[in-house]
């Protein structure tokens, strides 16, 4: 290749790079649709995954060892709080409290016998039939029978508490999980696994977490605070936040929190998931925009604030909620045009174009449509 070709080469790649550079600097304006951000007073409603759990649970076990003699209920049952459910083999609790019964009464009877002998010896003695010890010897007897008879009346009540034991009633009123045992098992109060679970449902708990931003809007919210459930047919169910944790999860940047739901149809199951929706208040002037002005990078959320000179300046902002399609946002003043939609390739000092209003006779665009 001679000198003369690779010089007329060079030139050609100069040439190209130039126009190139050329055409990067006139590229044309980027049309974009803009919109104004506005303020308004509204409600502000915290977002948070529930999960649905027992206002009060309780596992059943025996507190005596023995045989299974009648299960009095079937798995699922509503049950009432006092309702027997099992029945254990009773009969040796059932002879301890005959025997402590019959000591008893003989303890009784003796007691009676030294209370007769006490006062004769008292008459005696004054009388100075008998002397002082025999009187002294009288009355420690009675003494000694009273203590006795305290010892087996306390001895009846424990046979009794003993024999209480072969029959497990319900400690409070819920529907029933799956029974464990049957008619013939062998339990006693080291088992691992409890006769049955008893779960209270109505009313019923959703417990949930919230950012720890949010706490200080709840101190603040209005009494009592209301928080709705979104059920899986889209229904809701009102309920009222019932507990706020005293503490801030350290790890997670969360505090937990319950609400309490009356549940008399059931329809909240301990173990669901369902979303929940906390009224916390009014928020006062709060900025607004169409949810699609909200662009979102790598570690924040922004907006393109159309310049003077048409071009766009990138304002970081905080969403607070959206509602009816409306973003709530911080960190940006009211009354600021912004870009509405085109934004997604633009950059920090794009120049962009505004575009017209469509004649309301024209065809509506997907995006159009979708407003």
């Amino acid at each position: 290749m001679t000198k003369f070709s690779l010089t007329l080469i060079a030139l050609i790649l100069v040439g190209c790079g130039k126009e190139t550079v050329k055409e990067k600097t006139e590229r044309p304006p980027q049309q974009v649709t803009a919109t104004t951000t506005q303020t308004a007073d509204i409600a502000l409603n915290l977002s948070a995954q529930g999960h649905v759990s027992p206002l009060d649970q309780v596992e059943v076990r025996p507190q005596t060892s023995g045989l299974i003699s009648k299960v009095h209920f079937k798995e699922g049952d509503q049950i009432q709080a006092g309702q027997l459910l099992f029945s254990l083999d009773a009969r040796t609790e059932e002879a301890n409290v005959r025997q402590a019964i019959a000591k008893l009464a003989q303890s009784q009877a003796q007691l009676a016998a030294a209370e007769r002998d006490y006062t004769r010896s008292k008459e005696l003695a004054l009388q100075s039939f008998i002397s002082k010890t025999a009187l002294d010897n009288a009355q420690s007897k009675l003494e000694t029978l009273q203590a006795t008879l305290a010892a087996e009346r306390a001895a009846v009540d424990a046979a009794k508490i003993n024999l209480s034991y072969s029959q497990i009633k319900a400690p409070l009123s819920g529907r029933a999980g799956l029974v464990e045992v049957h008619t013939g098992s062998y339990v006693q109060p080291s088992i691992a696994i409890p006769l049955v679970t008893i779960s209270q449902l109505d009313p019923i708990t959703v417990a949930f977490s919230l950012p720890e931003r949010d706490l200080s809007l709840l101190q603040n919210a209005p009494q009592p605070i209301l928080v709705s459930a979104r059920l899986a047919d889209g229904n809701k169910m009102q309920g009222k936040l019932s507990f706020i944790d005293n503490a801030v999860n350290s790890s997670s940047g969360t505090i937990a929190l319950k609400a309490e739901f009356s549940n008399p149809k059931n329809l909240l199951w301990p173990g669901a998931f369902v979303p929940v929706q906390v009224a916390a208040g009014t928020l006062k002037n709060a900025v607004v925009l169409p949810t699609q002005a909200v662009q979102t990078g790598p570690d924040h959320r922004f907006v393109f604030a159309i310049q003077a000179d048409q071009t766009v300046k990138s304002i970081q902002v905080e969403l607070l909620q959206v509602e009816n399609e409306r973003a709530v946002v911080s960190g940006i003043g009211s009354n600021i045009k912004v870009v509405k939609e085109g934004g997604q390739n633009l950059r920090e000092g794009s120049k962009v174009r505004e575009a017209k209003k469509r004649d309301a006779s024209a065809p509506k665009t997907a995006a159009s449509a979708a407003k």
